[in-house]
């Protein structure tokens, strides 16, 4: 692990954007004012005529540029370059309680540090610096999950929480704290998680994976979720699941499909068009994907727009 004294300025985040970039328009092309029109905007027949969605993984790591993971700066890139993109954040506990975003459980490869997240104090992680795909030290830190949370609010920037080891209860007491309900989305894995949010915060919109990361079936997660018009149902990871997946598209409900084990470690010239085509192809209109600059421009995203009016009327 090398460290660099150089952090990438305003003119590299410009750099980052295509020749000819549709998305390089200035702020984010729409503002939820509560989860019922955030959930509205993600349903699968509205998506099926608006175009797919795609989600930043790790806060919009890139292995070709400058941007590491679990970075708000990368973040702010995401929302520069492609306006239409959520942003994925893993959360994670620091030993004293405070909640951070880091990819790694374990300091060490993606920060510098030493040791477990989960043993340190909070004081020690958000003093570590973030590594990019190179092994260089960034100028970046690592943050409270709060300061993500802050910024999403401001800038209208949707965030897709995958919550490791951080209770729910504390996941929904920030959420609150920043007024940040309309802003996010949040991945819940297994029967306890589901039950505990449904019964602290049945307006968000949660992600239910089936499978061995949570409930057995698409008919367990339709009888466990709270309301299906507020559910983000699995496709898999790299290969959909078309029975699954037709089971959750009939209740109106979209699924997402998990590129990253595919693409995380390939440069954009190693990248095969036809894998994230066949993924909307399929029925899976919501990628999660390192490539999200290219995915958009091999599949024509648009910047996401609102659902009609008729829909977005039912607040909460």
């Amino acid at each position: 692990m090398s460290s660099t004294s150089a952090t990438p300025g305003p003119e590299d985040r410009v750099s980052c954007r295509s020749a000819h970039d549709p998305f390089a328009t200035g702020p984010y092309p729409v503002r939820f004012g509560s989860p019922a029109e955030l959930a509205a905007a993600t349903r699968h027949e509205y998506l099926a005529r608006t175009g797919p969605l795609l989600v930043a993984s790790r806060a919009g790591y890139h292995p070709d540029g400058p941007w590491p993971g679990s970075a708000l700066e990368s973040a702010q890139n995401v929302l520069a370059t492609r306006p239409g993109v959520l942003v994925q954040l893993d959360l994670r506990r620091t030993v004293d309680g405070t909640c951070v975003v880091l990819h790694e459980p374990v300091m060490g490869r993606a920060c510098t540090g030493v040791g477990p997240i989960s043993e340190q104090s909070a004081d020690y992680v958000l003093s570590q610096r973030l590594v990019d795909n190179h092994g260089e030290v960034s100028g970046y830190r690592v943050r409270e999950a709060a300061d993500f949370l802050a910024w999403a609010v401001r800038e209208g920037a949707v965030l897709w929480l995958v919550a490791h080891d951080v209770d729910p209860a504390e996941v929904v007491r920030l959420v609150r704290a920043h007024d940040a309900a309309a802003h996010v989305v949040v991945a819940v894995h297994g029967r306890a998680e589901l039950t505990a949010y449904r019964e602290l915060a049945p307006e968000l919109v949660y992600c239910v994976p089936t499978g061995r990361d949570g409930l057995g079936t698409a008919e367990d997660v339709r009888r466990e979720a709270p309301d299906p018009a507020r559910l983000i149902g699995w496709g898999g990871q790299y290969m959909p699941d078309p029975e699954e997946g037709l089971r959750l598209r009939s209740w109106d409900v979209p699924t997402v499909l998990d590129l990253t084990r595919y693409d995380e470690n390939l440069h954009d010239d190693e990248l095969d068009p036809h894998c994230y085509r066949r993924a909307v192809e399929t029925g899976c209109l919501i990628l999660v994907t390192t490539h999200y600059r290219e995915a958009a421009d091999l599949l024509g995203v648009r910047p996401w727009q609102a659902a009609p009016t008729g829909r977005r009327a039912q607040r909460g």
